[in-house]
């Protein structure tokens, strides 16, 4: 599915699930804590989930998804 704005990810990402019942879906760019949030329930649904994230080092990521 394509996403219209950058600020709708978090919501097309669960429409996505719900309407379609993918087995994989693939995130470009998971950066804020909605996506986060997204990644998470849609984790929990037993779905594969690809995706980006922006950091130096996997640590960074992974840092910055726990701040959230």
């Amino acid at each position: 599915m394509q996403v219209p704005e950058p600020s709708m990810q978090h919501r097309v990402m669960i429409e996505a699930v719900e309407n379609h019942m993918p087995e994989v879906i693939i995130v470009y760019e998971i950066g804020t804590e909605a996506e986060t949030h997204a990644c998470r329930s849609i984790a929990e649904r037993g779905i594969m989930l690809i995706g980006t994230a922006h950091g130096h080092q996997i640590e960074n990521i992974i840092k910055k998804s726990h701040s959230f």
